[in-house]
């Protein structure tokens, strides 16, 4: 057992409140961070559709730790948040709608990728498509993962173990 475990307090970590609060963090930390020009008068509607998706892929509240790791651990590779996702759809981001709707994107295949990595009985690929079709095709959601998992050389760091009690603790100081 990692030593770190005894601090996870199971009805916090199970609770509406820490997912929420984790995903409240992976927007106005993360996507919408100091270095973003774009003004965002969605916020909040972003993290309404995400946390409605990660419901409706019934993943569990440790994931949405692990999604915050890839994506800090994605921007660390492209030295900010913008360049990411520019990288990733391979043309400039023109405006504050094509931001939020690539970000999103972004997000999907992130929670994906970490299902699969991190979840016994994760969804997959077709799985998001059912839920996501309206908006992207087959070949759009496993383009993206590739391009993220290469991003990533196709490695998951061991040491993301201490950084999910790094930020399970930074979070649940948050909420008390």
């Amino acid at each position: 057992m990692h030593p770190k475990y005894a601090e996870i307090d199971n009805n916090l970590y199970n609770s509406y409140n820490f997912k929420n609060q984790c995903i409240n963090y992976l927007v106005k930390e993360i996507i919408y961070s100091k270095d973003i020009k774009y003004i965002n008068h969605n916020m909040m509607e972003m993290v309404t559709k995400f946390d409605k998706f990660f419901n409706v892929t019934q993943k569990d509240n440790y994931e949405m730790i692990y999604v915050i790791i890839i994506f800090d651990e994605l921007i660390k590779i492209k030295d900010n948040y913008l360049n990411l996702i520019e990288f990733l759809i391979d043309r400039k981001i023109n405006n504050n709608l094509d931001f939020i709707v690539n970000s999103e994107y972004l997000f999907y295949i992130i929670c994906l990728i970490v299902g699969k990595n991190y979840d016994d009985e994760s969804m997959l690929n077709n799985d998001y498509h059912k839920i996501l079709k309206e908006n992207y095709t087959i070949k759009n959601i496993n383009i993206m993962e590739s391009k993220v998992l290469t991003l990533m050389n196709f490695h998951f760091k061991l040491r993301y173990l201490d950084d999910f009690f790094d930020y399970y603790k930074m979070i649940t100081l948050n909420l008390q």
